[in-house]
């Protein structure tokens, strides 16, 4: 059996149109194979790997910017320490006594708060000789100016918000009327802001006790 008689054998079997489609793939199957795969390719390039493809390149640009915008941070406070930095070393000697004398640094408390006034109180004296034999401390609640109350204005007793007034009472021995001149000469010079508010001494100003009024920051109010 030849050829031709396999073919004309097949369109008997399968029918006209059949043979006809048949030959058609046989013919075509190449390029109908090759059109698949470039369908197939352009569907699963639009539908999948261009959608993974652009949120992978939005996850990176958002990551990018996330990053320069923590260089940027990190090189603004860079620049705040350097400034603070040269800001410190431009303080002369004589401000940097005047800080330790405010924050008490030499006896290693700070006095800017209420349980600082007796250390740093009793510093000064022992630091400019005086016998110092009695202090105490007594605070009150002042008035503080509200930032929300613009309709009246301060009176001139009200502090800034988070400054608290603190009165003091200390008995000095051993005197004479140039060091107690000398002594209010101290506290008018102090850094931190010392006003005498009365003083009684014996006869011979050999024993005096100073009312003062001094001021420090509440920390436990604005610790919050």
């Amino acid at each position: 059996m030849n050829f031709t008689e396999n073919k004309n054998l097949k369109k008997e079997k399968i029918g006209q149109e059949a043979y006809v489609f048949n030959n058609f793939i046989d013919d075509f199957y190449s390029v109908i194979t090759i059109l698949v795969i470039v369908i197939v390719s352009v569907i699963a390039y639009f539908f999948l790997i261009n959608p993974r493809y652009r949120q992978a390149e939005q996850t990176i640009s958002s990551a990018r910017k996330s990053i320069n915008k923590e260089m940027d941070g990190v090189a603004t406070y860079i620049g705040v320490l350097t400034k603070f930095r040269n800001e410190y070393d431009d303080i002369s000697e004589s401000d940097i006594g005047k800080i330790d004398d405010i924050i008490g640094t030499a006896s290693g408390s700070v006095a800017i708060y209420r349980a600082d006034l007796l250390i740093n109180f009793r510093d000064f004296f022992a630091n400019n000789d005086y016998k110092l034999t009695s202090l105490t401390v007594a605070t009150s609640e002042a008035k503080v100016v509200s930032s929300k109350s613009k309709t009246k204005a301060p009176s001139s007793n009200q502090l800034p918000d988070g400054i608290m007034e603190a009165t003091l009472e200390v008995t000095v021995e051993e005197l004479n009327y140039e060091k107690f001149k000398n002594l209010l000469v101290l506290l008018e010079s102090k850094a931190r802001i010392v006003d005498v508010q009365s003083f009684e001494c014996d006869e011979n100003i050999s024993t005096c006790t100073l009312g003062l009024k001094t001021y420090y920051f509440d920390n436990l109010k604005n610790a919050k």
